[in-house]
């Protein structure tokens, strides 16, 4: 166990995170690969437990795939965060569009 994650969970992490950096959508350069990796690794370790919890799957059946989609989506997750939150207004429209009201 590495970091409350067994070793095929770090398996399933790492082959999203290569995968998403290889058939991704940006340049092929060294500064976005590390990114996408990064990102990717970041959000599988930190979001995998507190997503299964949240949305009340048993963590048994599905940690490894919930960790490997995070992975390989964890580029796009954290871009569109950062853009949600590039500045107030925005982050303001983007609440109440989830909450519902205009």
């Amino acid at each position: 166990m590495f970091f409350g994650h067994s070793v095929s969970v770090w398996i399933i992490i790492v082959l999203g995170a290569v995968i998403r950096v290889f058939f991704g959508s940006g340049p092929l350069t060294t500064a976005w690969a590390v990114t996408a990796f990064a990102s990717g690794l970041f959000c599988a370790v930190i979001g995998t437990d507190p997503l299964l919890k949240w949305m009340e799957i048993p963590p048994d059946d599905y940690k490894i795939v919930v960790a490997g989609l995070l992975a390989l989506t964890g580029h796009g997750l954290i871009g569109i965060f950062v853009h949600l939150t590039s500045s107030w207004k925005t982050m303001v429209a983007a609440f109440k569009d989830v909450r519902g009201k205009k």
